[in-house]
């Protein structure tokens, strides 16, 4: 198997929670916001997180809805 790689996280808002996996199987990591908001069908808007995150080179990051 090939090696996973490291993403690194930092938490700058004491409020911020790390991401973390909702089961074994999960295909990607959950992640928090640190505010509550509805997002209007077919809108996007932005969130924060208090998560700055370093993702490695020849990787990318998505973030979807449910």
């Amino acid at each position: 198997m090939d090696e996973q790689p490291e993403v690194k996280v930092a938490r700058t808002q004491s409020e911020a929670k790390l991401p973390n996996k909702g089961s074994e199987y999960a295909a990607g990591w959950e992640l928090y916001a640190l505010e509550d908001a509805e997002v209007p069908l077919r809108k996007s808007m932005r969130q924060r997180s208090g998560l700055p995150v370093a993702i490695p080179v020849g990787h990318e990051g998505k973030v979807r809805g449910r």
